[in-house]
Formats: structure tokens, C-alpha cells, sequence
């Protein structure tokens, strides 16, 4: 079984606490030129909450937090939808 390539940036993916969460773009190295530890960056938007956003880093397994386990830490890889398709009505 092939595994869905994580993350792709402009998809959507689920936290652990339940918000949505939208990859803006993955960099392996920062801008000194060494690896970076959390490559991933974009946006949480909270749950039941108008509006209500925060930005947030992930490592490529998507983890917020590489201590302990984060509400912000990405449990649904599978993306909830894809760059370019409508969202549901």
C-alpha cells in the first residue's frame, strides 16, 4: 500500500483537538542553510470559533511538539480536501 505523501501544501488536514488546519508550505532547510526541526508551516483554524486562526509549525511526521504530545499536533494525514477542489456546499 502507497502511503499519501505528507504534507502537500494548500491541503487541509484535521488537529488532534479537532480544527482544520491548511499547509502554506514545507521548507527542509531554514534560511541560514541548516535542517530544520519543524519544516512544515500553516494555519490552525480553531474550531467554534468565527474567525478565530493561529499560524503553527509541524515536523514532517506532523507533530507541533517533539516533548509531548500538542491540540495542535496533525492526526488526520489523509487530506480533508485537496488544493483546487470546491469546498462542500
Amino acid at each position: 500500500m502507497t502511503k499519501a505523501p505528507f504534507p502537500v501544501p494548500g491541503n487541509e488536514y484535521r488537529t488532534r483537538r479537532g480544527d482544520r488546519v491548511v499547509i502554506h508550505e514545507v521548507r527542509d532547510f531554514n534560511n541560514a542553510g541548516a535542517r530544520s526541526t519543524f519544516p512544515v508551516k500553516g494555519t490552525v483554524y480553531w474550531r467554534g470559533r468565527a474567525r478565530k486562526k493561529s499560524f503553527q509549525i509541524w515536523t514532517l511526521d506532523g507533530r507541533a511538539s517533539v516533548l509531548r504530545q500538542h491540540p495542535h499536533d496533525i492526526i488526520e494525514i489523509t487530506p480533508l480536501r485537496r488544493q483546487g477542489e470546491a469546498a462542500n456546499p
